[in-house]
């Protein structure tokens, strides 16, 4: 089976497990709390940094579900809600002539601003799409940001999506993920066994 990969910084992004037990990790709250001491290192205010991200981390929702492959938290920072994105791939078949800028969902939503739509070039995907739209939350009525980008590589598409109410953050966060597009490469799980 075709995966996935991309090899991050991990001063800017953390991983966060899908599912547990994840390697030397038990349980959620066995990897939140070795989460709050890595992020909490050389910090001014390193224990209450740490207990902060502890719980942040022991809260997050964890999900598996087709086609997901890892989720990325960036810049962990105990005074901002997370900024996660999801990183996602799936089978190009049957979608080889929907353009690009169609499947990262330029037409899909209802958008309450126009949404912004680019095409990249790329030394992995050759191109790649990414649109960044905005709609309401309808349960708090606050406007959303959602940036998503999708290339085709090795007869799949990945897909990154990530989505936040902080939409100055979310800004400031497009070139970093966006730059992740260039990271990623896919794997095989069969290969992988095979030289383990």
């Amino acid at each position: 089976m075709k995966t996935v990969e991309l090899k991050t910084d991990p001063n800017l992004w953390a991983q966060i497990p899908l599912v547990f037990p994840c390697g030397p990790f038990e349980t959620q709250s066995d990897w939140a709390a070795a989460f709050g001491d890595a992020y909490s290192e050389n910090q001014p205010n390193a224990r209450d940094t740490r207990i902060r991200l502890t719980e942040m981390a022991a809260a997050l929702p964890i999900e598996m579900r087709p086609g997901l492959f890892k989720r990325l938290w960036m810049l962990p920072d105990p005074n901002n809600r997370p900024l996660i994105v999801f990183v996602g791939g799936m089978p190009e078949d049957g979608l080889e002539d929907v353009p690009i800028q169609d499947l990262a969902g330029a037409y899909d939503s209802e958008p309450v601003r126009p949404p912004v739509v680019d095409q990249f070039d790329s030394p992995v995907f050759g191109k790649f799409a990414r649109v960044i739209s905005y709609t309401k939350d309808r349960e708090t009525d606050r406007l959303v940001m959602a940036i998503t980008l999708v290339g085709r590589l090795d007869g799949m598409l990945v897909r990154l999506d990530a989505f936040t109410p902080d939409l100055a953050g979310g800004v400031l966060a497009v070139d970093a993920i966006t730059e992740l597009m260039d990271l990623i490469s896919i794997g095989d799980t069969e290969d992988q066994a095979a030289t383990e």
